[in-house]
């Protein structure tokens, strides 16, 4: 016996699920729906089958091929239009003699389908429908029988005053082939709108045969999840892998689940997936094959599709989550949201209950995501820092994805000859460093291997010639750190590395000849020592410092300072710290932060941040230099400006991109020396300690303590698209002679002032105030928190109305 399987409907009410794979490829229990519609046609005996194809027929055929593998046979019927049920299915059964079944490739089912074709052959019957008696029958086809068993009418998706039965279409027949005289040859003809109507008409014999087994109708994302709870209840006769679990938690063979993760029945844990300490999944939960579940993640009652991934502490609550999706630290997908397809949900992010996120899109950090994304533009260069090329291990950055930024920037900036490679330490940015060490190679450049080593080192010998270009590899977790730095010591910036990205995709260069050769680099402090002292003051006493940290900064800085002869000891805590300072046994404290490179500086009166230790480090600097051009960060303060200019010395606000501050230095005496002190935190540090060393009393400069010396800092979350409105709207405020336009506004109040900013890399905006009081600075912070929550808040808004 024969039998046609519908399998060519978009799945327009499964989207975003349908939007790489047809319906009937939508994975239950690890398999596609289709595949129990085929085993469940065989177990009755049917092996010989026919499926219409239309929306993205590769999907079905590529992985059903010809049948052989599932013991069946199976062709296919294209059509290059759609032509409705029947006229498909009328394409299908060409040349079919005697009685067949129809299917559809997208419900799941144990209807007895040997029954229902012995009722149809009883009954003498040439088109039989298989009905089911359901609580909303509005969703489906409604069809009442006559006492006979014949079908006396139908309607279609009724509204609640057409309905007069609670038996329903399920889309299951069996028929003639003289059934087919009844349709339009390639046409768009339905069964129950134009086929049906037609048998009726002409009083042929249309059956009912209404069953009582478990029919399912995956047509919505709630059905979609229903299938996997009704399969795990046993509501349903369907074989899977899940029948063989012991107490109801099925777990790969080759599945990794760490002894502290929580595994609650009934779950399915599929092939290649790894599950992390204290990670938590709950019961009705299935996590497809290569999923990657971090430790503190916790999965209730929802579905995971292959390679899914979910970060550490992330919450998935009844959701979806496609192929390939990943939900970053802390992100959070709510009761019936779908995440489509490779889309990245950010850190700490909330995607709202019934949210729909098509494929491919890239959710903020701590977005709350409120209405579907099907449409979304490309994100800003977001993963563009003024330092570097962020992104996240296995999402945005691998090994693929750094080859070809390594053929961008030759694309960019031409072969640069000779190239040097360091990496922070850990297994994730050794092997990003490996593939760019790969990657210059195959382009015929000479790697200059320095192995584990500090940005500071990379600057340094750039500076002495050592190679063209250098690139810094961090990692914190899983997220990366690119830094690119050319023959100056200078991190590129946004500009440059804007200019990379556009050409990321341009696959036109291929590799050299002859491969560039590989060279191991041995470096040290002791070239960074001497530069700097050049700067420094001769010690007038023995100083003991005490550092901290939780990196290689923290390592690089205590190497430095028994360099010039200091005493170090470490300590974790800042606030012990800052309580041994005050004994006055250390001359002050230092503490590194590597996650974002901030120093701050513990001194008998009190912790200077990181802001304030910019304003510290340029008055040593100008002390110990003769420079006569100084860049100023938007943050310094106007009191040092004002110091600096009475001094003679030119100043120039510049914001964080390095180039800039390079355009003010360039040309000077020591103005690589300046660069290395304003950015690296260690040489500032450094040259801190020095002046400690040489005068106890030097941090006392009135300079430093009077006028705009208090800091308040905030940060307002802030979409990318938002921020022209945002800086437009508060410039436009400010007094002209008072607001400077450099990356955001800066407005004078006075003897103080705020600066609104992005942030480097998250979808938030800096808010940076300073006053010669905390009280004012405060109150400014406050009032411009204020602002730009009013902002973006209308503007939120005005797009909803």
């Amino acid at each position: 016996m024969k039998a046609v399987i519908m399998a060519g409907g978009v799945g327009s009410r499964l989207r975003p699920l349908t939007c790489r794979i047809s319906k009937p490829m939508v994975p239950v229990m690890g398999r596609p729906v289709m595949e129990y519609t085929l085993m469940h046609l065989k177990r009755h005996g049917i092996g010989d089958v026919s499926v219409t194809l239309q929306y993205l027929p590769e999907t079905v055929a590529g992985y059903f091929g010809d049948g052989s593998a599932l013991g069946m046979s199976i062709r296919y019927s294209y059509e290059d239009r759609p032509l409705g049920t029947a006229g498909s299915v009328c394409r299908a059964a060409e040349g079919f003699t005697d009685t067949f079944v129809v299917m559809s490739g997208d419900g799941l089912t144990d209807i007895d389908i040997g029954a229902a074709i012995a009722y149809h052959r009883e009954r003498e019957a040439l088109a039989t429908m298989v009905l089911k008696p359901m609580d909303s029958p509005m969703e489906f086809g409604t069809v009442m029988l006559g006492e006979d068993g014949r079908v006396g009418r139908f309607v279609e998706k009724p509204t609640r005053a057409q309905v007069f039965s609670d038996t329903v279409n399920t889309g299951i027949y069996v028929l003639e082939p003289e059934a087919l005289e009844f349709i339009r040859k390639d046409a768009r003809e339905d069964f129950a709108n134009d086929v049906f109507p037609r048998i009726l008409e002409a009083g042929k014999p249309l059956i009912g045969f209404v069953s009582g087994d478990y029919w399912l109708d995956i047509g919505s994302a709630g059905a979609y999840l229903r299938a996997h709870r009704d399969v795990m209840d046993g509501a349903v006769r369907a074989k899977t892998a899940w029948d063989k679990a012991p107490n109801g938690v099925f777990v790969a063979e080759d599945a990794a689940v760490d002894g502290g993760a929580v595994l609650e029945a009934p779950c399915y844990i599929g092939a290649g997936c790894v599950i992390g300490e204290g990670a938590k999944i709950g019961a009705y939960s299935v996590i497809g094959p290569g999923c990657a579940i971090s430790g503190g993640a916790d999965i209730k009652r929802s579905v995971l599709w292959s390679g899914a991934r979910a970060g550490a502490r992330a919450q998935v609550r009844g959701a979806i989550l496609c192929d390939g999706s990943v939900l970053l630290e802390g992100a959070t997908v709510c009761e019936g949201a779908v995440v489509g397809s490779e889309t990245v949900v950010g850190k700490n992010a909330t995607v709202s209950p019934h949210v729909m996120i098509w494929p491919g899109k890239r959710i903020a950090d701590d977005a709350n995501v409120r209405k579907n994304v099907v449409w979304q533009p490309l994100p800003p260069s977001g993963a563009l820092s003024e330092g570097g090329m962020l992104g996240t291990w296995g999402v945005d950055m691998y090994p693929e994805a750094v080859m070809e930024m390594v053929r961008a920037m030759q694309k960019v900036f031409g072969p640069p000859g000779r190239v040097l490679l360091a990496h922070e330490g850990g297994s994730v940015a050794a092997l990003v460093c490996d593939a760019l060490s790969l990657g210059w190679r195959a382009l015929g450049a000479t790697v200059v291997a320095a192995g584990v080593a500090p940005l500071l080192l990379i600057r340094e010998a750039l500076m002495r010639g050592e190679a063209q270009w250098g690139m810094v590899v961090r990692a914190l977790g899983d997220e990366v750190n690119v830094r690119v730095v050319d023959k100056n010591g200078i991190c590129l910036g946004r500009k440059a590395f804007r200019k990379i990205a556009q050409n990321a995709n341009d696959m036109a260069s291929s590799a050299a000849l002859h491969p560039g050769l590989r060279e191991i680099a041995t470096l040290s402090m002791e070239a960074v020592v001497k530069r700097l002292k050049g700067t420094m003051l001769p010690s007038a006493r023995d100083s003991v410092f005490v550092i901290g940290g939780n990196g290689t900064g923290a390592d690089t800085l205590i190497v430095a300072l028994k360099a010039v002869g200091a005493a170090v000891d470490t300590m974790q805590d800042p606030g012990e710290m800052e309580e041994l300072v005050n004994t006055g046994f250390y001359s002050a404290g230092f503490f590194i932060d590597d996650r974002d490179d901030a120093l701050s500086m513990v001194t008998k009166d009190g912790v200077l941040n990181e802001v304030q230790m910019l304003d510290t480090a340029i008055y040593a600097l100008a002390l110990n230099t003769g420079l006569t051009r100084i860049p100023l960060f938007l943050e310094c303060s106007q009191n040092l400006e004002g110091w600096l200019n009475e001094r003679g010395v030119e100043t120039v606000r510049v914001g964080r991109e390095e180039a800039d501050a390079w355009a003010v230095l360039e040309g000077q005496d020591q103005a690589q020396t300046a660069m290395l002190v304003l950015t690296e935190p260690v040489c500032a540090a450094l040259l801190c300690a020095q002046m400690c060393m040489a005068d106890p009393a030097w941090l006392d400069a009135p300079v430093l303590r009077t006028g705009d010396v208090c800091t308040v800092t905030r940060e307002v979350d802030c979409a990318h698209e938002k921020l022209g409105t945002l800086i437009k709207e508060l410039s436009a405020a400010a007094d002209p002679g008072d607001r400077l336009l450099v990356e955001g506004v800066r407005v004078r109040h006075g003897d103080g002032f705020a600066l609104v900013q992005p942030h480097a890399s998250r979808a938030r905006c800096r808010i940076v105030c300073r006053a010669n009081n905390v009280e004012f600075a405060s109150e400014l912070a406050g009032f411009y928190e204020d602002r730009v929550k009013a902002i973006l808040g209308r503007d939120a808004d005005a797009g909803e109305d």
